[in-house]
C-alpha cells in the first residue's frame, strides 16, 4: 500500500510517499521512537528518565507484539524523491470492530535532519488519505501537553479536542499558583 501527496512548500514541489517499513527502517524507528516517546514523558513531567524508558518500552511491547506484523497496525516510511533515506514514518493502529470504523495515530515522527520542511504535515496527509481510503471514518491521537508544534499541526489538519487530560504538582508551594 502506498501513499503519495504532493506539497508545495515555498521554493518548489515535494513528492512524498509512504512505503511499508521495510525490516531494517523498523529496526532503527523503534530504537527512536521508544527514546522519543519516554523523552515526551520527562519533557510533559510525568515521569522521571528510568520510569519513562521503562514505561515507553513496556508499551511498544504491548502495542506491537508482533512488530511489523503486529494485525491492524501499518508502520509507514516517509520518502521523498530528492532524499536517499526516510525523512520520518508514522504509525497507525486501524480499529475496524467500532462502527464507523476508527483509526488511532501512535507516532508521528519526522526524523531531526529533515524538521522544519513540512514533512510532519506532508506525512500526516499521506496516511489520512491512505486510511481514509481504507473507508475508515475517523482518525485519532494523543498529544503531549507542552507539544505546541504538534498541537498547530494537527490544528490546521482539523483535528479537534475531544479530551483533556491535567495533572496537578502537589509537591509544589502553593504561592506558585497563578490567581484565577
Amino acid at each position: 500500500m502506498r501513499g503519495c501527496v504532493a506539497y508545495p512548500p515555498m521554493l518548489r514541489l515535494m513528492t512524498l510517499r509512504l512505503e511499508p517499513m521495510t525490516r531494517s527502517e523498523y529496526d532503527d524507528w523503534h530504537s527512536y521512537a521508544v527514546s522519543g516517546y519516554a523523552q515526551e514523558f520527562v519533557a510533559s513531567g510525568i515521569m522521571d528518565a528510568e520510569a519513562a524508558a521503562e514505561r515507553a518500552q513496556k508499551d511498544f511491547e504491548e502495542l506491537l507484539p508482533d512488530g511489523l506484523a503486529t494485525q491492524d497496525h501499518l508502520i509507514w516510511s516517509a520518502h521523498v524523491d530528492d532524499e536517499p533515506q526516510p525523512v520520518g514514518a508514522i504509525w497507525v493502529k486501524l480499529v475496524p470492530e467500532r462502527r464507523p470504523p476508527h483509526s488511532f495515530v501512535y507516532a508521528l515522527d519526522v526524523y531531526a535532519q529533515y524538521r522544519r520542511r513540512g514533512y510532519g504535515q506532508a506525512i500526516m496527509e499521506a496516511a489520512i488519505e491512505q486510511v481514509r481510503a481504507l473507508e475508515v471514518g475517523s482518525m485519532g491521537l494523543n498529544v503531549f501537553g507542552h507539544n505546541d508544534t504538534a498541537k498547530r499541526l494537527y490544528d490546521r489538519l482539523g483535528f479537534r479536542v475531544t479530551s483533556t487530560s491535567m495533572k496537578l504538582d502537589l509537591t509544589t508551594d502553593d504561592s506558585a499558583r497563578q490567581e484565577t
